[in-house]
């Protein structure tokens, strides 16, 4: 089965169910990992301070966790009635040294991800960092690239689409791409694209609309197509934090900064903050792990749940910690 992708909003793919409730599921930061420690995909800084034996156990170890994570919520998805639409909010892979999907070591795990999640429903990308390549130029490899977004693009379409479900639009792009601010203009065009998509798609109608995208600091790079707009956005749902609860800190302290926030950036920025719903990540990286995000839409209005897995009774991973993962990236 393969996704469909809009460029124009009258074809958008619609889902209308007539009344019937609608079910969409929402899955983000997977992270789905190669079995190579030079992948340099997982807390880099530090397994390069242990013996290389003891840095090769840690990796696999946090790798199987991963990958049953993720079978535990495709899973939970396929098991309940009737799944409309599943909604992937980017990081899907590790990745390869920060620089995306193009390593013939992770490809296989992007398309594996894909045909896993078309199988159960519809499926829908919006890629983050570790999708397309990392943007800072301090980046373990080439970060993004043409060919990273090439073979994004190739494994799952165009970046970017709407989805209208009962009178509900829902618009997803490549954050990564929107912010991108270099000068290969392959990835410029692309940029500028997905800025006329945005544009053009909330023009063309006046529903309300949900906008999914990886990173929602991302989104003040679309403040001239998202401002004429910004009364009819419903939510904003994202990926990037992993931790469902960095939310509520982040609306209220948007609302209390808001002031500070001058132009059409800053009210785009915060009014989407002021939206934000952060889907758990199904990888235990950060936090917990092993959650995704419902959306239930009756009468047209929107009820999202969080939705948490039983955890593995063996020990959970040493990243399930915030605290931990912190000092393990930084020091």
């Amino acid at each position: 089965m393969t996704c469909l992708f809009i460029y124009d909003i009258t074809k958008a793919a619609n889902i209308n169910t007539g009344g019937r409730i609608v079910a969409i599921f929402f899955v983000s930061d997977t992270h789905l990992t190669v079995g190579s420690l030079e992948s340099k995909s997982l807390f880099p800084r530090h397994l390069d301070r242990l013996p290389r034996k003891e840095a090769e156990e840690l990796y696999e170890r946090m790798r199987v966790g991963i990958d049953n994570a993720f079978e535990s919520a495709t899973t939970h998805i396929a098991k309940q009635p009737k799944a409309d639409a599943i909604i992937h909010l980017g990081d899907v892979t590790g990745g390869y040294r920060e620089s995306g999907c193009a390593h013939p070591l992770v490809r296989p795990l992007a398309e594996d991800c894909r045909n896993t999640l078309h199988a159960i429903a519809p499926t829908y990308f919006a890629l983050g960092n570790h999708d397309v390549g990392y943007r800072h130029p301090g980046s373990l490899g080439r970060g993004i690239s043409v060919e990273s977004i090439e073979t994004c693009e190739e494994i799952f379409g165009d970046l970017y689409w709407a989805l209208k479900v009962n009178g509900t639009l829902f618009i997803g792009v490549c954050s990564s791409i929107i912010e991108y601010g270099g000068n290969e203009e392959r990835i410029v065009k692309r940029a500028r694209t997905q800025h006329e998509f945005v544009g053009d798609t909330l023009g063309g109608g006046n529903e309300k609309w949900v906008f999914c995208i990886h990173n929602p600091f991302s989104s003040r790079f679309l403040a001239r197509e998202i401002v004429p707009h910004l009364d009819r956005l419903g939510s904003v749902v994202c990926g990037e934090f992993h931790d469902p609860t960095t939310a509520k800190p982040l609306r209220a302290i948007t609302k209390m900064a808001s002031p500070f926030f001058r132009g059409a950036k800053g009210k785009v920025l915060v009014k989407c903050l002021q939206k934000l719903r952060v889907c758990p990540s199904t990888a235990p990286l950060w936090w917990r792990g092993y959650g995704l995000l419902q959306a239930v839409e009756e009468h047209r209005e929107l009820e999202y749940e969080e939705v948490f897995l039983p955890l593995p009774s063996r020990a959970p991973l040493p990243t399930a910690s915030r605290l931990r993962s912190t000092v393990w990236m930084v020091r």
